[in-house]
């Protein structure tokens, strides 16, 4: 009995010797007010306080060009994304393979014993260590989209002010006040999505998994199955009603605004003698710059976001192909708790890829409908 009991915590010590847990990506910000009021200077300030991190990706830190973000840049943050995701998802895949072969040879043990009540505790022995395991990948994957979502909604908050300051300018007030509301909705939703729903939500498909997998009950799976589909389906409509609203808020509000904006230039050209044409058409000037710098702005948005959210979500995503890979190699070793457990994991992965993908998308859409909103003064 002894020689039993040693056997088991040396099993377990070798499981939980195997945990590591990679270190989320993590940006810092520092948006503090330098007192820049006009469209251009809001935007050097954007890029000042990006992290070291981001800065050394783009393809001038003080570069606002939208000829600079071409096929080859975003190419090139792909394979950097990719390369930096490849070391810990080989780690990752080496500490699972090893867990599945420690797990099939502690099977192969209790199959050779002879009570039926003792196969059971080694069986529930095992499946119990493999959860400590596999968590310890998992609890990476969560620190990770954490870090992912909190920059996104840094980079967006970050580029409130300049998108507030090419409206003002262009004389599209209205347009200013409902983009700021929306996208600080946007920025709010997505900043307690994780610690109020998706945080507590993995865990419990987690946990739900390990039920599943231990007790091997069809109902448990079928609950953390059609709970990741909720999940998903609910967010990705709440996002996409936040993208709709602000697409059509921005379109009326633009409008509203070109309307003042050529009454006003109908009234000073009519009215103020010898130089109200000129003033004017001067306008038509100022819109133009403006609309280069507003081009200039969305580009840079969308290059940040791109390079925020690349690596953290290539981490993610080989994790869980070698979440899936692993769960092959158990499979084909026979073991059947381990593998739905593995194929549960590999659904949570599924699950925050998804909402990371749908939160940058979102922010995407949104630079992108600042972008094509009409400036007043055109």
């Amino acid at each position: 009995m002894k020689r039993k009991i040693l056997i088991i915590l040396m099993l377990f010590l070798s499981f939980t010797l195997c945990i590591e847990v990679q270190g989320a990506v993590v940006y810092e910000y520092e948006l503090s007010d330098t007192g820049d009021k006009n469209a251009q200077g809001k935007l050097s300030r954007f890029m000042d306080s990006l992290p070291e991190e981001i800065k050394n990706e783009l393809p001038d830190k003080n570069s606002w060009n939208f000829e600079d973000y071409d096929t080859a840049f975003f190419s090139k943050i792909i394979e950097n994304a990719l390369k930096k995701a490849l070391k810990p998802a080989i780690e990752t895949l080496c500490m699972l393979l090893v867990c599945v072969v420690i797990s099939a040879a502690f099977h192969i043990f209790a199959d050779n014993l002879s009570g039926e009540s003792l196969k059971g505790i080694f069986s529930l022995c095992s499946s119990l260590c493999f959860s400590l395991s596999i968590f310890a990948s998992l609890r990476s994957v969560f620190l990770t989209v954490e870090s992912l979502l909190s920059v996104l909604s840094e980079t967006m908050m970050g580029m409130i002010p300049v998108m507030e300051a090419v409206y003002i300018s262009s004389g599209n007030l209205t347009t200013a006040t409902v983009t700021s509301t929306g996208v600080t909705l946007m920025i709010g939703f997505t900043q307690t999505l994780f610690s109020r729903v998706l945080f507590p939500a993995a865990y419990s498909l987690f946990i739900l998994a390990v039920c599943s997998a231990v007790t091997k009950n069809r109902t448990v799976l079928f609950m953390t199955r059609m709970m990741k589909g909720l999940i998903i389906g609910g967010m990705t409509l709440i996002m996409t009603l936040m993208t709709f609203v602000l697409s059509l808020q921005s379109n009326g509000a633009a409008m509203a605004d070109g309307l003042a904006v050529k009454t006003v230039k109908f009234a000073i050209g009519s009215y103020i003698p010898i130089v109200g044409g000129g003033l004017a058409e001067s306008f038509s000037v100022l819109s133009s710059s403006l609309n280069v710098i507003r081009q200039g702005s969305g580009i840079v948005g969308i290059a940040v976001i791109l390079i925020a959210f690349l690596p953290p979500f290539a981490m993610i995503l080989m994790s869980r192909i070698a979440i899936a890979f692993s769960e092959a190699i158990s499979t084909v070793l026979g073991c059947e708790s381990e593998g739905e457990l593995l194929r549960e994991c590999k659904g949570i992965c599924t699950l925050l890829l998804s909402i990371s993908a749908a939160a940058a998308v979102m922010y995407i859409i949104a630079l992108g409908i600042f972008c094509k909103t009409p400036l007043a003064l055109g």
